[in-house]
């Protein structure tokens, strides 16, 4: 089980919160947890849990994430580990197997951007750049984290929303773009999106079908 205590900010509830399958932090009435604090953005961070441990995702806020001391905007996390939103104080505990074994074994740096990558762990949680040499290569169920497809997921739902919204522009095409690619985001990479991400998806979707009904009917409307 895996739970966060939480210092200032909190409008509700007791300062401490389970984190199951993921919690978003933020000043937003959408978030899971809501902050009282104006340097907390409305959709501040993400805690997800990917297999048998949790990373803490910074969602574009204005003034960051810091763990440990070091701003991130994407870290796995550790039983133990503290974090700030703003003024907001937040320290994360796991108290599974798992969570201790990693917790004990020493952090290597990163050959690439130094970032301290806790042991047992085969991959970069910010850059995505493999630990040559690590224990848990090959064998801790853990993948490389999907930070570029990520990228291309936040891209791609950019697209599909745009798409839907010029709708019967770019030649025609829009809501041909915004109701695939939505699609394509939501079948494909669903585990890989941010909140954000699916909503622009969904939009697109949503958008492209309203043209292409409107065009239907546009259509019959004519041949009257």
């Amino acid at each position: 089980m895996a739970w966060i205590e939480i210092r200032g900010g909190m409008l509700s509830g007791t300062g401490r919160r389970e984190v199951d399958d993921g919690l978003i932090l933020g000043r937003s009435d959408e978030c899971d947890v809501v902050l009282d604090d104006s340097a907390v953005s409305a959709k501040h961070a993400w805690i997800r849990r990917v297999g048998d441990h949790y990373t803490l995702i910074d969602l574009r806020s204005t003034n960051g994430v810091v763990l440990n001391g070091e701003r991130v905007d994407e870290a796995v996390l550790r039983d133990g580990d503290t974090f700030s939103l703003g003024e907001v104080v937040c320290r994360f505990h796991d108290r599974d197997r798992r969570g201790d074994m990693l917790a004990d074994q020493p952090a290597n740096p990163c050959p690439v951007c130094g970032f301290l990558v806790p042991g047992g762990i085969s991959f970069c949680p910010r850059c995505g750049q493999e630990m040559v040499g690590s224990t848990a290569a090959g064998s801790s169920g853990i993948g490389k984290p999907s930070l570029r497809v990520r990228e291309f997921v936040r891209a791609m739902s950019s697209l599909a929303f745009a798409g839907g919204l010029v709708g019967p522009l770019l030649l025609g095409i829009g809501w041909i773009l915004g109701i695939v690619l939505g699609i394509m985001v939501l079948s494909g990479y669903r585990s890989e999106c941010e909140p954000g991400d699916e909503r622009m998806a969904r939009l697109g979707i949503l958008l492209g079908l309203l043209w292409l009904t409107l065009g239907a009917w546009l259509a019959v409307y004519l041949r009257r």
